[in-house]
């Protein structure tokens, strides 16, 4: 894609120019005052450590006081490890979070906290991204525009309505700061990827008026032969402070994918007979392209000092093509060819429309020695997926002897089928202060209709449902930096179907306990955390034994973990570090797993490292490394199929030009190699195995001015 090579070209030549003018003349600079914004919920980040966050609480409170467990995952983190492709890569750091892949690609959705997968959990400004119903249909946020990933483990319904019981992942888009910035950005690749960014920041002379524009664009290949990932991302934002109590931030954005999608599901020793880089699939027929559109804002209006209106609106919509032939998981049984393997062809078409706001009053209250901030907010969520599928034939695969390009099809005809999900929510919450001590109190009520409208009438249904959930917790702040916190937390999803007798399904429930401590020594730039926790989640699905071809509420699992994390910087020194150990059980089934594992590993951690130092001789260097260990899991309910652990190790190693010569400030070259020690190793569901992400490296060039 010669355009995009001609924008990156373009993007750093407006930087380039600059040392080439400095030597050329004398700069005589005006003195110039440098300062700090304090860090804000939805701010940058000043290295690693984020000391404040919204998401669990939707308003700006330290991490120190929340009586949850939230992990903040700064820009400049992601930067130094070289950037990432996806949310599920800015998480691989974080503890509590099992990154996956759905059939051998991983997306945004394909990671589980706590043990419980992701799905429906992913939101962006603290509304909903959405999801359709199937892979094509998955909305995705560009990482390179994001200024913060965020996890809060564990249910978060009362704030959030249908949550997955796990917790939930909220990333903050990249906005006006009211300082002047710039950014660009050159990146080249394994696979022959080059991307290039754009970042410019800045604001009027008054204060009243901030803007931001953020554009990427990516162009090459992946680990899978004739794989390509090309995509585009702008993203324009615009603050306006008509008054001292009023501010309004517009936020839109645009995403453009092109390229295809691998899709392994095959059993492990036909998988281990060819490259991780085999593609199983036609290169001539697969496709999965798709437009994302986003536009919003955030509204905040002060009535006077103690009481505020907030609310946040996004309309957001993506269209999506999916085309793929899919290896499937069976032999064909040819005694001639032992590596051969069923394939199926797919085409689906989709629409995915989401419309969300959440309107909210914030009101700080003194009531003798306790202070309360209340909110009071209603939200609203509909997500209307359309879609167009058919299903064809299409020619088996020899895995060791592969030959391409046979007739696909026959093709089933078009099945039409529209989907819509729709939420109402009214939710309370008195955060409180009293001396040391800080407790959080909420409920919520949600009325929610999901319904099914397709050609095939088996499938159409609507349902409404109703549900309550509340939480609570309690933390104690004392001089020394110590806080530890005991919390209680439940959740909802609604459920689709009827058992035998046409009874509607209720919503599953889920219920979280944790107790924890946070630590943050007075003075330093640092915070750990440790957290046990036990979440059950019940009115699971199972078989019905009496009537097969039904479900009833009979399941139930129950996960008991520990997460620890801590984030520091001390010096010339950045350091990350994270461990979980998970125990996770199925307490009810009528499938036969009664009593096995959920398909999560037992023990996850990393440590991060960067060293940056000020003086000396390596003065100017940003040295960073990091290993990253996934234990054993089973691969399937019935604990049947294992996977192996892995270690895996990230290296960075960058330069500031600007250290040495001051005509060159901001100018930086990184270099950055990931999933080191990955090899040829495997990943396998009930579905099949694929290979993990490879190993990859990239150079950048990039340029503050």
């Amino acid at each position: 894609m010669v355009w995009k090579l001609s924008l990156a070209a373009g993007l750093l030549a407006s930087g380039a120019v600059l040392p080439a003018f400095a030597q050329d003349r004398p700069l005589v600079l005006d003195e110039v005052v440098l300062t700090t914004a304090a860090e804000t919920a939805t701010g940058p980040v000043e290295g690693f450590v984020a000391t404040r966050s919204a998401t669990a609480s939707k308003t700006d409170t330290p991490l120190l006081e929340t009586p949850a467990s939230v992990s903040v995952v700064s820009a400049a983190d992601v930067a130094a490890r070289g950037g990432v492709a996806n949310v599920g890569q800015a998480l691989a750091y974080v503890p509590g979070v099992s990154l996956s892949s759905s059939f051998g690609v991983t997306t945004d959705s394909d990671f589980s906290i706590r043990g419980f997968n992701s799905w429906g959990g992913n939101y962006l400004d603290g509304l909903k991204v959405g999801t359709g119903m199937t892979r094509a249909g998955q909305p995705t946020v560009e990482p390179y525009g994001m200024e913060r990933f965020e996890v809060l483990r564990g249910p978060a319904s009362v704030l959030y309505g249908q949550v997955t019981p796990g917790g939930m992942v909220n990333t903050v888009s990249k906005r006006p700061t009211f300082q002047d910035s710039r950014e660009t950005m050159l990146r080249y690749g394994s696979y022959g990827q080059v991307q290039t960014g754009l970042d410019l920041n800045g604001a009027n002379g008054d204060g009243t008026l901030g803007w931001r524009f953020v554009g990427y664009a990516q162009s090459g290949g992946t680990q899978m032969d004739d794989v390509q990932d090309d995509r585009i991302y702008l993203a324009p934002s615009l603050t306006w402070r008509p008054t001292d109590r009023t501010e309004i931030t517009f936020l839109a954005s645009w995403r453009q994918l092109r390229g295809q999608e691998w899709a392994n599901e095959v059993d492990r020793a036909v998988l281990e007979t060819v490259s991780p880089s085999f593609n199983p699939g036609e290169p001539g027929f697969d496709r999965r392209d798709s437009d994302q559109y986003a536009i919003g804002y955030e509204l905040t209006h002060r009535f006077g000092d103690d009481l505020k209106l907030v609310q946040n609106l996004r309309f957001y919509r993506m269209d999506g093509t999916y085309h793929q032939v899919f290896a499937w998981n069976g032999s064909t049984g040819n005694p001639d060819r032992p590596y051969e393997v069923a394939r199926e062809a797919y085409l689906q078409d989709m629409t995915v429309d989401v419309f969300d706001v959440d309107t909210r009053l914030q009101w700080n209250a003194q009531a003798g020695a306790t202070r309360h901030t209340l909110l009071a907010g209603v939200d609203y969520s509909n997500i209307k997926t359309r879609m167009k599928t058919q299903w064809g034939a299409a020619a088996p695969l020899d895995f060791a002897d592969p030959v391409r390009g046979l007739p696909i099809g026959p093709f089933d005809p078009v099945i039409r089928d529209d989907e819509w999900k729709r939420e109402l929510g009214v939710y309370l919450q008195d955060s409180i202060e009293a001396g040391p001590w800080r407790a959080t109190l909420g409920g919520r009520w949600s009325r929610t209709t999901n319904g099914e409208d397709a050609s095939v009438a088996a499938w159409n249904y609507e349902r409404k449902q109703k549900a309550f959930v509340g939480n609570a917790g309690l933390l104690y702040l004392t001089d020394t930096g110590f806080a530890p916190y005991v919390s209680y937390a439940q959740s909802f999803q609604p459920e689709t179907g009827t058992d035998w007798q046409g009874r509607p399904f209720d919503p599953t429930e889920a219920e979280q306990y944790e107790v924890g401590v946070k630590y943050q020594p007075p003075g330093t730039d640092a915070l750990l955390t440790v957290s046990a926790y036990r979440i059950t989640q019940q009115n699971l699905l199972t078989t019905d034994p009496e009537h097969p071809d039904f479900s009833r509420q009979t399941g139930e699992v129950q996960v008991k973990g520990i997460d620890l994390e801590g984030r520091m910087r001390r010096g010339d020194w950045d350091l990350s570090l994270a461990w979980t150990w998970l125990d996770s059980e199925i307490t009810s089934n009528e499938d036969g797993n009664q009593g096995n594992e959920y398909t999560v590993p037992r023990h996850t951690a990393s440590v991060w490292a960067d060293y940056a130092p000020q003086q000396g001789a390596l003065a100017g260097f940003h040295i960073g490394g990091g290993l990253r260990y996934t234990g054993r899991s089973w691969g399937d309910d019935a604990n049947t199929v294992r996977n192996d652990s892995l270690l895996e190790a990230d290296l960075a190693l960058g330069y500031d030009f600007g250290t040495r010569d001051p005509a060159l400030d901001g100018l930086r070259l990184d270099l950055n190699a990931r999933n080191l020690g990955a090899g040829k190793h495997t990943r396998c569901t009930a579905w099949g195995c694929y290979y993990n992400e490879q190993p990859s490296a990239s150079m950048t060039l990039a340029w503050k001015f």
